[in-house]
């Protein structure tokens, strides 16, 4: 995967998505967006031997641990949560080498099924979710005449942590920061997104250049943040997000692929100073 760095405009859009296009079917990802309402991630951008046209399914277990602040608009004035929150999402799909969505009998994590959202698309999110990262998880998938799994076991390494960093710690712009995290594996991809905290925040109505970064890179464990937060217009309290990849190619019984992707991220809110 290449490298790259995106300077934000004003509102960060750094999730995963599908635009509008005159043709929404021209592309194999807008082709898998149809075929979901547009809620599957796209990890060809985050996997470069990963093809949607070499998959018959595609298994998203998303955990985000969020320990950032979070702002709320009262009487006209602004404050802050100071809470902490953790949330579990999941979603499935299945298709052929048309794109046309298989209809799937039985699709099952652990001791949790799931009826089909629509043809070959499921999905799920926290209470509802009982895989863990660091366990084996049990998967099941039957699609009669199609392919089957058959009580898989997928072990998720351990989630996405950032290591030396706590809520409300300051950083220098002018001095080296390393930032340091565990989790995933030697197959991982990460992600690390800066933005500032508050988007209401006066100083960033006019200038917008500045306000937001990020780039990809191999799952290392540490990068140095000071050539990135060279690259921020404005000294406050942002947000630091560490997402991590893991993918685990499944072969059903018919010799079709699934991507199986943990897709674990923690979320801090630190102060850069100068």
């Amino acid at each position: 995967m290449k490298n790259t760095i995106k300077i934000a405009a004003l509102l960060l859009a750094i999730a995963v998505g599908y635009g509008c296009s005159e043709n929404p079917t021209s592309t194999p990802e807008q082709k898998i967006g149809k075929l979901s309402g547009y809620k599957m991630p796209n990890y060809e951008n985050v996997f470069d031997e990963y093809k949607y046209t070499d998959l018959a399914g595609i298994i998203q277990l998303k955990k985000e641990n969020d320990d950032a602040y979070h702002l709320y608009y009262d009487n006209g004035l602004y404050d802050t949560v100071d809470a902490k929150y953790e949330s579990k999402s999941m979603k499935a799909l299945f298709y052929n080498d048309n794109y046309e969505a298989y209809d799937v009998d039985i699709f099952k994590m652990n001791s949790k099924e799931f009826a089909q959202v629509k043809m070959g698309y499921f999905e799920g999110k926290n209470d509802e979710l009982d895989y863990s990262y660091g366990n084996d998880n049990k998967l099941t998938v039957q699609s009669v005449d199609n392919f089957s799994i058959s009580d898989l076991s997928v072990k998720l390494s351990d989630e996405a942590n950032i290591t030396n960093l706590k809520r409300n710690d300051a950083i220098s712009q002018a001095d080296k920061f390393v930032l340091n995290w565990t989790g995933g594996t030697a197959d991982s991809k990460a992600e690390i997104e800066i933005f500032y905290n508050n988007m209401w925040d006066p100083v960033i109505d006019n200038d917008t250049l500045g306000y937001g970064i990020s780039w990809e890179l191999e799952n290392s464990g540490s990068v140095d943040l000071k050539p990135f937060l060279h690259q921020l217009g404005y000294f406050g309290t942002y947000d630091i997000k560490l997402t991590i990849y893991e993918p685990h190619k499944i072969n059903t019984d018919s010799g079709a692929e699934v991507l199986l992707v943990g897709e674990s991220s923690h979320k801090i809110s630190f102060v850069l100073t100068n």
